[in-house]
């Protein structure tokens, strides 16, 4: 999302809908939120459900049918229901908008978080991520990719014992059974380059080169997030015009990971640094690969450190364990 805090209202109503009751027979539009690469995005109240909602719209396409950014979004997340990944309540065309209503969730974006240099510690870390790391592997069994995954499109849910990540933006999905590059409809040529830029910040290199993204491809993404929540910094020194990112991805090293101890962990760096790899074959193989790496070398540390944080991080190992989603360690004697 656009805005600097995922509910934060910026003012202004693109669609001019807020006030609207009865969009599509059951919503009632409340205000205007942000936006994403595909659409606008409201808050509204289901009138059936009597809960507030996420409300996506964007203007129909020439065939009066729902924009295919959006209707690949609602695509790809009724395909998949995970915990991570906001929920699809409907999807649809009125007046003239194609719409997508997805469940609502509190909390900023992890962009929110980074800009305003509330950097997380290691224990919150590793819950996001493997979170995060349960939503992409639901993703890519369904053989769907996130692609190009950023802190805009991801919220934080406070609970009263930790944070939890929920993806919110799919409107990039790639669906990997379609073959073949980016769908053409999403590449933006940048100057004489002749690159595909399609939110260059978070690119992997192989998509830079148009060459088929795979799961390995949203791991570099994941890397990226990861190493900015840690430091607050993205891993390369740019410009931070799509051309630098570009360069960045395919020819700089990261910034080494250098953090005093209480914010760092040894293990944890290690595991970054080859998620940033740039050749894909030297990443981890999947999300379940990068989650076991977590779960056998840097939970075990945390929950003997016998602090608060790591209580909740073996509270939160266990609650996955019994939801069958992990099972890779056990906790130390």
């Amino acid at each position: 999302m656009s805005s600097a805090n995922g509910h934060k209202d910026e003012g202004g109503d693109p669609a001019n809908l807020v006030a609207t009751r009865g969009f599509a027979g059951r919503y009632h539009v409340a205000r205007y939120v942000g936006r994403t690469s595909a659409a606008w995005v409201y808050r509204a109240i289901h009138t059936g459900l009597a809960a507030p909602c996420f409300l996506k719209v964007a203007e129909k396409d020439e065939q009066g049918q729902v924009p295919e950014r959006l209707r690949r979004e609602a695509r790809a997340a009724a395909a998949v229901r995970h915990p991570a990944l906001l929920r699809v309540l409907d999807a649809g065309t009125h007046e003239g908008f194609g719409y997508v209503a997805q469940e609502w969730t509190d909390g900023p974006t992890l962009r929110s978080i980074i800009e305003r240099g509330n950097v997380v510690t290691v224990p919150e870390l590793v819950l996001l991520a493997l979170d995060l790391l349960d939503g992409l592997d639901a993703l890519h069994r369904k053989g769907i990719l996130a692609r190009s995954l950023e802190p805009e499109r991801i919220f934080v849910r406070e609970l009263p014992e930790r944070r939890e990540a929920k993806i919110f933006d799919l409107s990039r999905a790639y669906f990997m059974a379609d073959g073949g590059a980016a769908p053409v409809a999403e590449r933006v040529r940048q100057g004489a380059m002749g690159i595909v830029v399609q939110s260059a910040r978070y690119l992997s290199p192989e998509e830079i080169r148009e060459e088929p993204p795979d799961a390995r491809s949203d791991l570099y993404s994941f890397g990226l997030v990861l190493y900015e929540l840690l430091t607050g910094e993205f891993p390369f020194a740019t410009s931070g015009t799509p051309t630098s990112f570009i360069v960045a991805h395919l020819k700089d090293v990261p910034r080494p990971l250098e953090l005093p101890p209480e914010r760092t962990h040894a293990d944890l760096a290690s595991i970054i640094r080859r998620l940033l790899a740039k050749r894909r074959e030297d990443r981890f193989e999947s999300a379940v690969a990068t989650r076991r790496a977590i779960e056998d070398m840097v939970v075990p540390d945390l929950i003997r450190y016998q602090t608060k944080e790591g209580q909740r991080v073996l509270d939160a190992w266990r609650s996955r364990v019994k939801l069958g989603m992990s099972g890779a360690i056990k906790p130390p004697a």
